[in-house]
């Protein structure tokens, strides 16, 4: 059997493929929505499938909903999934390779009983509930024998539009790490505003075949991976307001990108050289508000760019580096000593691709709103 034939083969042992095209396998696409700071994704999940609205979360490894019986659940606008009412819903046992692989989110302890996951997350939320196959469909793709979470208790702040998170991060578990083989090792997003005349704009997302970002504007800069760490990391070498750099040292210039998280985070001397050259640039001192940042709404607030490896220069207006904060525009970066993060904020009108094998991110400036998917 040839390579092609083979794969074919395999694809066909997980995947229900429509009108047995194997081309399709690589097109997996789905329409995003923003919900106040986060960015959900459509999903069916279950036999028959039901609809679930998960977080994108680039910095998670593992996909989760809530489940019935919810022992602690947050409050959300959909019906909660019934596991029970899925055919293709399986719990594994907590000695399976695919339990084990959860490393220190196992929680379970008998070999015997069902696998138990605990996620916790940077702002001390968190989900436990079972871990189990599962089949997903995105468009007219299933994809069989899926592994993800089904949250009984889960806590703390989660948009109520959605239902868990969609783990995009580069780990065995996570969406992208069990559907790799089929997209190879590619996806890639755009977020549409989270202000603006269109707040109820839709976007999408490409797993695959059409993830791919080209075209004369757009930027390329290296992907760093970390081992045995599932994140994405870009290399920050400084950013700039006008002619005024900062620099960033080797140890904070590996920036976390992470469309989970909403703001940017930076070391505290560059946040404090940040505002100063801020400051200099606008000509008026800040409006401080509740310790944040702020100007007047019709304040001229200057371009920032960033500058990242493979003189990959990206340059943010004032719609991804500030917010509006009551009648102010208040500055969405905040100091953090012991990593940076670069947030969905700062990624908004971009298409943002990720070729992992190629260890290469791109950006492209594009009207969000306008990239949806083809009916």
């Amino acid at each position: 059997m040839n390579r092609s034939k083979a794969r074919l083969s395999y694809l066909k042992s997980i995947i229900k493929l429509p009108n047995n095209d194997a081309k399709e396998t690589t097109n997996l696409e789905s329409t995003i929505i923003v919900s106040a700071s986060s960015y959900l994704m459509e999903i069916y999940v279950g036999t028959p499938p039901t609809k679930q609205m998960v977080t994108v979360d680039t910095g998670s490894d593992l996909s989760w909903i809530q489940c019935l019986p919810c022992e602690h659940c947050f409050k959300h606008n959909q019906p909660i999934f019934n596991p029970n009412r899925s055919s293709s819903y399986k719990v594994l046992r907590c000695d399976s390779s695919e339990c084990l692989k959860l490393g220190d989110k196992h929680a379970c302890t008998r070999s015997n009983e069902k696998c138990k996951y605990l996620l916790s997350y940077g702002d001390n939320s968190g989900s436990y509930g079972e871990l189990a196959w599962e089949t997903y469909t995105m468009g007219n793709i299933s994809i069989r024998n899926m592994i993800h979470g089904c949250g009984h208790q889960n806590f703390g702040y989660f948009n109520e539009d959605s239902s868990g998170m969609i783990g995009l991060g580069d780990g065995p578990l996570s969406f992208f790490g069990q559907t790799r083989h089929l997209i190879d090792g590619m996806f890639s997003y755009c977020l549409v505003s989270q202000v603006g005349p269109n707040p109820h704009a839709r976007s999408r997302i490409n797993f695959g075949i059409n993830a791919e970002v080209s075209g004369p504007t757009v930027i390329h800069t290296e992907l760093i991976k970390k081992k045995g760490m599932p994140f994405y990391f870009l290399s920050l070498k400084s950013i700039s307001v006008r002619n005024r750099i900062i620099q960033f040292t080797r140890k904070y210039g590996e920036i976390l990108i992470d469309s989970g998280t909403t703001l940017n985070y930076f070391p505290r001397d560059v946040m404090q050289n940040l505002k100063e050259a801020l400051i200099l640039e606008i000509g008026k001192h800040p409006l401080m508000i509740n310790n944040e940042f702020c100007y007047k709404m019709n304040t001229d607030i200057p371009d920032i760019t960033f500058h990242f490896a493979m003189e990959a220069n990206l340059t943010l207006s004032k719609r991804n580096t500030f917010s509006v904060y009551g009648n102010a525009l208040c500055l969405n970066m905040k100091a953090e000593d012991h990593i940076s993060i670069f947030g969905n904020k700062s990624q908004m009108d971009f298409l943002v691709g990720y070729d992992i094998p190629s260890r290469i991110i791109s950006f492209k400036p594009t009207d969000c709103s306008k990239h949806v998917i083809s009916k």
